[in-house]
């Protein structure tokens, strides 16, 4: 096969990929968001529900766990979401849930079980993965701060 006709059918494999993997994106946004979706809404959702317990907290050390906690998983959530679209295009739409965990702790160490559960759902790029296994780590050190710090 010439060079030519393999660049050719590649770039026709490419083409019905990205619309396949389009058509399933629309679907899932509609009927049950994707894995990667639904980490970015439960990061949000921890981020807003960490920085109502960083406002309302009297002690000092988990004030500032909450702080660094919130302040982290944004700038890992947008790293994963640029790296994952570098990959496959943009993520479909999502919605944040308000969640008002009673025992912060136990909720970031529970988020961080559901997110190496669900690792290999998310994506199946290397590189987004590594940055979901760095977000997992920040919820983990959260959790320990908030149990035997704070």
């Amino acid at each position: 096969m010439k060079t030519s006709e393999l660049k050719a059918q590649m770039a026709k494999s490419k083409g019905e990929y990205k619309e396949k993997e389009s058509e399933e994106q629309s679907e899932n946004v509609q009927n049950n968001p994707h894995p990667i979706e639904q980490l970015v809404a439960r990061v949000f959702a921890a981020r807003n529900a960490a920085h109502r317990e960083h406002i309302k907290t009297k002690s000092f050390a988990q004030h500032m766990a909450l702080g660094s906690f919130y302040d982290a998983i944004i700038g890992k959530v947008d790293e994963i979401i640029e790296t994952d679209q570098g990959m496959y295009g943009l993520i479909g739409d999502f919605s944040v849930e308000d969640v008002k965990p009673t025992d912060f702790a136990k909720f970031v160490r529970e988020e961080a079980i559901w997110m190496e559960t669900n690792r290999e759902k998310f994506s199946k790029c290397a590189a987004t993965l590594a940055l979901v296994d760095e977000l997992t780590a920040i919820y983990l050190q959260a959790a320990y701060k908030l149990t035997n710090l704070a």
